[in-house]
């Protein structure tokens, strides 16, 4: 008994020892933390707290300004233009052929004819038709809000391969809408919409058929000139220029966000940060530079380079590594409120990327071997021994050069997918690509010969409607080998 009481005490004391030694560390943290820095000048104060401010401000809106670009860049025109792509507000105007090297496009893809429009719905709804038939080649028609948020999704994958009659709607709208359409609410005034559908590219019929479903089929429609069809075509509506005035370079961003505000409405958690926002001229009136003092001015010249570098930081993290090839988030298409992440997304990705289930796009710049791939030093081959990648949809193989764009090559010849004629397989099925700058003097391998410059190169693998084991990670590309 006496020994059970001993033990007691002095686990008792063993105890109130620890908790003794734990208060004095804490009355030493707290301690520590009372001792006055030194003091800040109120220039001093106005010039950091105008840095903080505006790395908030430069990762929350970095995704409002390259879409508000995007507007601006796409829709300023006042008609149509032939080369497709380029249309006033609320006109669809596709490709009309594939994109290639010329269009500067950064890991675009070579087996898709695209379509884009930006739809203002200021004024009344739009509705969108899009034709059932697509002949079984995979397409998706996807809608975006102003932050890049992903609306709906109609497609191969979405709906069923089903097409209907869409009827985009702002928040502001108060009419009646008509029972048989398909109601697709919108959060922001203006709408990015992007279809894509994928084409047999060897064979120039097709390629035109293509373009004939989205030139003739897709429709784009006022509502009220879709409830009267008599009622006469409205005229073409271009986006306005934006005007820098009197605003630095280092300090546009601001600006540019600062309008992109004037048409965004907050939500409801965002109205704190408005309030922030004020502090250095930013409201959804625009960018205020002209009340900013000196030090508020130097303190978000700052604070540009300083986000940047977290943003940049950020997106590396946003992809896996394994076998020298970098695989991308899953949690592309919602932006969130994780503004950071948001941010870095917009960056390494198509500001408006989509899900994954629709599109996934693994890349590399490297070898097996980590080294940089170059067509000046090796030739390379990618050997798909266990299978070809697992997909609903198609996959492609495309090349660029260090930059990101499409190689251009006398052969023409950009990607290899799963619709390119003539590949030769090996007697166990498998699949061997040849990557290399000069052609093979071997008809057979010719036909599985993707051109590379003699210099830095990224591949990209396009994976359209990826089957489960691709999202779930149980499937992975070959590492990319110096062919021997």
């Amino acid at each position: 008994m006496k020994q059970k009481f001993k033990r007691a005490v002095t686990a008792g004391i063993f105890v109130l020892s620890i908790s003794i030694t734990a208060s004095m560390s804490f009355a030493q943290i707290l301690k520590d933390q009372e001792k006055e820095p030194a003091a800040l000048s109120k220039e001093q104060l106005q010039e950091t707290e105008a840095f903080h401010i505006g790395v908030l401000a430069y990762l929350w809106g970095y995704p409002l300004v390259m879409n508000h670009n995007h507007r601006l860049t796409m829709s300023a025109v006042e008609k149509p233009l032939p080369s497709g792509i380029y249309a006033p507000l609320n006109v669809l105007n596709p490709s009309r052929r594939l994109l290639g090297p010329e269009w500067k496009a950064r890991f675009a893809s070579h087996e898709a004819i695209f379509g884009q429009v930006w739809f203002d719905l200021s004024e009344e709804p739009v509705v969108v038709e899009i034709p059932d038939d697509h002949g079984k080649r995979y397409f998706s028609m996807a809608f975006y809000d102003y932050r890049g948020d992903l609306i709906r999704t109609i497609g191969t994958r979405a709906t069923g391969g089903k097409g209907g009659e869409y009827l985009l709607v702002s928040p502001h709208f108060r009419g009646e809408l008509f029972p048989t359409l398909n109601v697709i609410p919108c959060p922001t005034r203006y709408v990015y919409g992007q279809g894509r559908i994928v084409v047999n590219k060897e064979y120039p019929a097709e390629i035109a058929t293509v373009v004939n479903i989205m030139r003739q089929y897709y429709r784009v429609i006022p509502y009220s000139r879709w409830l009267d069809p008599s009622l006469p075509s409205k005229p073409y509506q271009s986006s306005e220029k934006l005007n820098p005035g009197i605003i630095p370079q280092d300090l546009q961003f601001f600006h540019i966000l600062g309008e992109a505000m004037k048409i965004v409405p907050p939500r409801e958690e965002e109205r704190g940060m408005y309030a922030l926002f004020k502090t250095i001229g930013l409201s959804e009136h625009g960018f205020d530079y002209g009340t900013l003092g000196d030090h508020t001015k130097a303190g978000l010249k700052k604070a540009v380079p300083e986000a940047r570098q977290m943003m940049v930081s950020r997106a590396q993290s946003l992809f896996t590594y394994t076998s020298g090839w970098f695989y991308p988030t899953l949690a592309t298409g919602w932006s969130g409120l994780r503004f950071l992440d948001r941010a870095a997304m917009c960056y390494a990705f198509d500001p408006f990327a989509g899900l994954a289930v629709e599109q996934f796009c693994p890349r590399t710049n490297i070898d097996a071997q980590g080294e940089k791939l170059d067509g000046a030093k090796k030739q390379y081959k990618l050997h798909f021994k266990d299978g070809l990648p697992p997909v609903d949809g198609a996959w492609a193989l495309t090349l660029y050069d260090k930059h990101g764009i499409m190689f251009e090559n006398p052969a023409n010849r950009y990607s290899i997918s799963s619709i390119t004629s003539g590949l030769e397989y090996q007697k166990d099925g498998s699949l061997t690509i040849l990557i290399q700058a000069d052609e093979p003097t071997d008809p057979q391998e010719k036909h599985n010969w993707l051109p590379a410059p003699k210099g830095e190169f990224w591949l990209v693998l396009h994976l359209w409607q990826p089957k489960d084991n691709v999202l779930k990670g149980k499937w992975k590309l070959p590492g990319v080998e110096p062919a021997k």
